[in-house]
């Protein structure tokens, strides 16, 4: 009995000390993942691939609500709708300026946005790629109107609250 008590000890002895090192190895794999992981976190925030800001400070701008429209999709089936409501996002040194502005003109800006939706064929506003392209030429569009009425503000962009197409 006792012979087999010395054969198995080291063998136990081999087999936990394997178990260490292959814990030890995971837990530095580990480490170093989350490390990389943190890094390349740090490099995708910090700038984007045309350089600009990926995140910004969450104190630097407003959002304003805008309202929601309703138009008919252009194509063979009149039926076919979208109903939208955005918010715009402005740089919080000049939200007091497009509030007063949009006071006094947002039936331009809902007239400029009626008249480019119904536009739109159903593909033009179905999936993630279509509404990105449809949020920077929004955006685009109602900054083209600041500039006709000789504002240098603009808006940063769109946000969609509601996107409903049917």
């Amino acid at each position: 009995m006792m012979r087999l008590k010395t054969f198995l000890l080291p063998s136990a002895t081999k087999q936990r000390s394997g178990i260490s090192s292959v814990m030890a190895l995971v837990l530095i794999a580990v480490i170093i993942a989350a490390m990389g992981v943190g890094v390349a976190g740090a490099l995708i925030v910090a700038r984007t691939a045309n350089g600009e800001r990926a995140l910004e400070r969450r104190d630097d701008y407003v959002l304003i609500p805008f309202g929601t429209v309703v138009v008919n999709l252009k194509g063979e089936r009149l039926g076919r709708f979208l109903q939208t409501t955005i918010a715009l996002k402005v740089d919080r040194a000049h939200a007091q300026e497009v509030r007063e502005f949009l006071g006094e003109r947002r039936v331009v800006f809902q007239h400029w946005l009626i008249t480019r939706l119904s536009d739109k064929h159903i593909q033009d506003v179905e999936g993630t790629a279509a509404m990105r392209t449809l949020q920077r030429e929004i955006t685009d569009g109602f900054n083209a109107i600041l500039r006709e009425h000789g504002k240098t503000i603009e808006i940063e962009n769109i946000l969609f609250e509601d996107f409903n197409v049917q």
